[in-house]
């Protein structure tokens, strides 16, 4: 098969129940840890869309020459670099699966996520989405878990501070469809604009109070998100694009809580980045930068405060409520 045509696909006749989606691009030793996650799933009743952004790694030759006898698996190649959305656009496209969802390449799933999800999703209808927590490590093999409760309206929980959680959430295909798919101008923030307009269509979420998700777990990779310049600049112009959708369903008070609370964000993400490598001089600027720096301090010395317990052998697992990333707002009461 030629892999250099676009969104080339090896046709499958029949129909599954999840559609899993893994783009990737230039990360060929980290992406085969992805797709043996799923592959070793308890639930086997699913596809595998992987999507090549146009990688220049030999990532093709590898997916040609380990996994071209696999059934479930379907190998797409972009002949050009499109970016995330565009690229879950294409597995979605191509989905045909009742439920979608992704795992990014240098991310990890438990042996039963997509099990889990399957139980919790047939109790409910296309007007809902689902998500489940994250487990984090650390040096020294502390492990931090996040539990969402969540259950009601999305834009409930994204009005109080929600994000959506890298490597956890699971959609019915027909949901994502029916608002458009992935917004492709969308370049940082994918997630949380697929979860502001699902909001805004109405959607419900559910959590999953497990933790089946590990993110990011290539912590030598060279992204976006390693970059403050780089991802400032990649949020403003999202923060641009969600404007109006943003003023129109939820108020222009709100518009400008959110786009403070995320340049809030990236300050407090880049400080402790900073403080941990050293770079003083740097670190002071992102805090100085930072419209809640009571936060950044209540957050550091609390991170701090866990890797001195976990450094001594005092725990070794932490269990946590899934907390909001961002400040809650609250709407201004109107006289009648």
């Amino acid at each position: 098969m030629n892999l250099k045509n676009l969104d080339t696909r090896i046709e499958k006749s029949s129909t599954t129940t999840v559609t899993v989606c893994i783009a990737t691009y230039n990360r060929k030793s980290s992406l085969q840890h992805a797709i043996e996650c799923v592959r070793f799933q308890t639930c086997q009743d699913y596809e595998l869309i992987i999507v090549d952004d146009c990688s220049q790694d030999g990532t093709d030759e590898l997916l040609l020459k380990r996994y071209r006898e696999d059934p479930k698996l379907i190998r797409i190649r972009h002949s050009r670099n499109r970016g995330l959305a565009a690229a879950r656009n294409t597995a979605l496209r191509n989905a045909k699966g009742k439920y979608f969802t992704f795992l990014d390449d240098d991310d990890r799933w438990e042996e039963d996520f997509l099990e889990s999800f399957l139980k919790l999703a047939q109790g409910y209808d296309e007007q809902y989405c689902f998500c489940c927590g994250n487990r984090i490590y650390k040096k020294g093999g502390a492990i931090i878990c996040t539990i969402p409760k969540m259950h009601g309206p999305l834009i409930h929980y994204i009005v109080q501070g929600h994000t959506p959680p890298v490597a956890a959430q699971f959609y019915c295909t027909s949901q994502i469809k029916k608002i458009g798919g992935y917004d492709e101008r969308i370049k940082s923030g994918v997630d949380h604009d697929l979860w502001l307009r699902l909001a805004f269509s109405g959607a419900w979420i559910k959590g999953l109070p497990k933790c089946l998700a590990e993110a990011n777990t290539d912590k030598k990779r060279i992204s976006m998100t390693t970059s403050y310049e780089n991802r400032a600049h990649g949020i403003d112009r999202s923060l641009e694009i969600w404007k109006q959708q943003i003023i129109n369903n939820v108020g222009v008070g709100f518009y400008c809580h959110f786009r403070k609370c995320y340049r809030y964000y990236l300050c407090e993400k880049f400080f402790l980045i900073s403080l941990l490598k050293g770079r003083l001089i740097e670190s002071a600027y992102f805090f100085l930068s930072s419209p809640f720096k009571w936060r950044i301090i209540q957050k550091t010395f609390i991170s701090l405060y866990y890797e001195l317990l976990f450094r001594f052998g005092l725990i070794q697992e932490k269990k946590i409520i899934d907390r909001p990333l961002f400040p809650g707002y609250k709407f201004e009461r109107t006289s009648s």
